[in-house]
């Protein structure tokens, strides 16, 4: 990864590459942690590194449960209690 940030001079990154999809998550959640965390972390450290100037993270919507309408934008409620789990 740090060779293809230097060869191509990336100076931005956006990060879509995480998993989100709950179930899932819950019957692989090793699959999931090294995924969402480690190879994130590799990216995140390779990318400063790198000396990318830009870093771009997409969060999961989950945070807003079933959302009434689509697209859902920021400024819409959250979930009172925690974002969506299949086992609640």
């Amino acid at each position: 990864m740090a060779a293809l940030i230097a060869e191509h001079q990336i100076d931005a990154v956006i990060h879509f590459a995480a998993s989100v999809v709950v179930p899932d998550s819950v019957r692989d959640p090793l699959g999931y942690y090294r995924n969402n965390t480690v190879n994130s972390h590799e990216l995140i450290e390779n990318a400063v590194k790198g000396r990318v100037r830009h870093f771009i993270f997409s969060s999961t919507a989950a945070v807003y449960g079933n959302p009434e309408r689509v697209p859902v934008r920021k400024t819409m409620p959250r979930c009172r209690r925690r974002p969506m789990d299949p086992r609640s």
